[in-house]
């Protein structure tokens, strides 16, 4: 069966198409949504920086079920731990209201199981969206002209997209079928995570001694000390927690489920035993082979790489729900204005470049080698570069006096030592390195 619909085409309904779809259809624009509907499957994607927690609050208020508020970041380096606080202040506060944001009291942990349910049901019910369970099987891609023509899935159909917007991720359907040149920026890496659940009961108590559960908890592991080179996170949502690492390829030879009790264990080494609170766990989810990466250009003439599907990133710069949301907000513009649109869209990614970076020092050095100063350093940076993030994000959604502003902001903090404030190092034995860090907050 042949469709003629002239429709702008997802592919992928993940969190990234659905958004898409979502501002497609405020926009009063019939679309077709290629995919499957979310399922309970443990997924990436929990801790959403600054620049994402805007765009939740802003767009999505009626989905604050699902937000879990995080106060801090946490990061475990060898004898060094360091901890930023999310919290307001004056200059937070002014900033963002000049760049045309009200200043959240917390950034955000998103429930992805909950929240990718909800927004689902929302995006399917709306008369401008046709969801299809089909899978594209092939491309008409005109080369010269830079237009995709044709998009035919497995059960018989082919579309004539208007516009094509690919929300594949890693699997990087356009990158590869348009031959798009990629970049590797680090390593390929293996990734293995799970959730894990609570006992049934009341919610765990707001004690000092769990102060961790309000914080996105980054490890750098070391084979010498944890049996395991890799960086790891530990996200609290609630009722579960999220726990997973990212490993170079080919350093071990453990299983996944050895994987995670060593992760566990490294965890713990620290003062952070999570599985005595959460000791059910879910659903392990392995990728054997992730490459961080950025493909040439992210855009065309009638098609664009969404977030992912253009560029991965370090985990921890907790970017991914960032990007699918810029995405959304632009997809009505970029089909009446490719170029200008999609190039605001990839500026915007590849400014997560610099906090791959930062990752990426601070992983490839030995504990033996890290200093205070080092550590403070990189902290600064980091810091740096979420305050970059959310100027870059008003430049795209703001009006031309605020991204003016904006862009000042974004030259004033890229000055060395500017963004100092909230990170603070400690220096502690391991297991009495939560304690340390939460203790004194």
């Amino acid at each position: 069966m042949e469709t003629m619909d002239g429709r702008p085409v997802i592919v992928g309904a993940g969190l990234s198409g659905m958004a898409i779809s979502d501002w497609l259809s405020q926009a009063h624009i019939h679309h077709t949504m290629l995919g499957v509907p979310p399922n309970d499957v443990p997924r990436l994607g929990e801790s959403v920086d600054p620049a994402g927690t805007l765009a939740l609050l802003r767009f999505y208020p009626e989905f604050d079920r699902f937000y879990y508020h995080k106060r801090w970041i946490s990061v475990f380096l060898g004898d060094y731990a360091t901890s930023c606080n999310f919290g307001q202040n004056i200059g937070r506060v002014v900033g963002l209201k000049m760049m045309g944001f009200s200043s959240p009291s917390e950034f955000i942990h998103l429930d992805r199981i909950g929240f990718d349910k909800a927004l689902y049901e929302k995006v399917v019910a709306s008369p401008y969206c046709h969801q299809a369970e089909a899978l594209v099987e092939k491309l008409d891609y005109d080369g010269d002209d830079d237009i995709i023509k044709g998009v035919y899935t497995n059960n018989g159909e082919v579309l004539r997209p208007l516009y094509v917007f690919d929300c594949t991720n890693h699997v990087r359907l356009l990158g590869k079928a348009l031959n798009i040149p990629l970049r590797p920026i680090s390593e390929p890496q293996r990734i293995v995570f799970n959730h894990y659940y609570a006992p049934d009961g009341p919610p765990l108590c707001d004690a000092p001694e769990m102060a961790w559960l309000h914080a996105t908890n980054i490890l750098r592991l070391y084979a010498d000390v944890d049996g395991l080179d890799g960086l790891a996170w530990v996200i609290p949502l609630g009722h579960y927690l999220s726990a997973g690492i990212s490993m170079p390829h080919g350093s071990n030879s453990c299983t996944d489920e050895e994987v995670l009790g060593l992760l566990a264990a490294a965890y713990a080494r620290r003062g952070m035993p999570y599985q005595k609170q959460f000791p059910h766990p879910k659903q392990t989810v392995a990728i054997p082979y992730q490459q961080y990466f950025f493909h040439e250009r992210a855009y065309g003439k009638n098609w664009l790489l969404v977030g992912p599907s253009f560029g991965q990133v370090w985990f921890p710069s907790s970017s991914g729900v960032g990007t699918a949301l810029v995405a959304a907000y632009i997809a009505s513009h970029i089909i009446t204005r490719p170029h200008e649109v999609g190039q605001l869209y990839q500026d915007y990614v590849i400014g997560l470049q610099e906090s791959h970076k930062i990752f990426d020092r601070m992983i490839k050095k030995h504990h033996s080698e890290l200093t205070p100063a080092l550590v403070k350093v990189e902290s600064n940076r980091i810091v740096t570069e979420n305050v970059k993030r959310v100027a870059r994000l008003a430049t795209i959604q703001s009006g031309k006096v605020n991204a003016a502003f904006a862009r000042l902001l974004i030259k004033a903090v890229s000055r060395e030592g500017v963004a100092t404030s909230g990170c603070v190092v400690y220096q502690a034995p391991m297991a009495e390195q939560t304690q340390t860090i939460f203790g004194n907050l």
